[in-house]
Formats: C-alpha cells, structure tokens, sequence
C-alpha cells in the first residue's frame, strides 16, 4: 500500500533535483566569468555540486526500485534470490509473484494509468 508513494517520493525527488541541477548551472556559468565574492562561489559551487551528488543516489535508488517494481520483487526476496547460503536448499519459486512487466506496474501503482505519477488512487 504505501510502496507507491515511497517510489513516488524517490520519483519526485530525482526529479527535484535534476531541475535544480539544470536551472543552477547557468547561475555557476555566471559566477565563474563574473567577479563574485569568493563566499558567493562557494556557496554555489557546493550547491550545484550537492545537487548532483545528491541527483546520483537518489538516481541508484529509483533504478533498483524501478526494477523491483517490474519484477514484482520486494527488497527481502530479491536478496534472498541473489545472494543464497550454501548451506540451505531454496523450494522458492522463483518469480511467484510475477505479473509480467504491466501487471507488476499495475499491482504497484494502481488500475488507472493516468493517476499512477499521481499521489492518488492506492493500488
């Protein structure tokens, strides 16, 4: 229930920041021909350089939760599937819960395509 928002949230986020990333470049680009202060610089060059350090985990983060979300996996089960003990015999099917790539999406996001990038509709 509450993974759509979670994966919205991560969603939201990589996009927040890619468009700080992009608006601020000009500013930098500025600062860097223009004389500034040299506090005015740092400041700016630690916040796009933020932004983008930022914009990179996060980025990892909605690329594993991307995948999990099209393979109907949770966190546990797909380490559990990639990283198994000698020791222990595995009697999981693997994949059980899988719908296909738009049935996961739909089980995740909900029925209604237009609401799934929308805060709305609970699958």
């Amino acid at each position: 229930f509450n993974y759509k928002y979670f994966y919205l949230l991560l969603l939201y986020s990589l996009l927040t920041l890619l468009f700080i990333i992009v608006t601020m470049a000009e500013t930098v680009e500025r600062v860097i021909d223009i004389p500034t202060p040299f506090l005015t610089r740092c400041i700016l060059f630690f916040a796009e350089t933020l932004a983008v350090v930022l914009a990179f985990i996060v980025s990892l983060g909605v690329g594993y939760h991307t995948y999990l979300l099209t393979n109907g996996m949770s966190n546990i089960e797909f380490w559990e599937q990639n990283d198994p003990k000698p020791d222990v015999e595995h009697n999981a099917i693997p994949g059980l819960y899988d719908l296909g790539f738009y049935g996961n999406i739909k089980a995740s996001l909900g029925d209604q395509v237009l609401l799934w990038f929308l805060p709305l509709n609970p699958p």
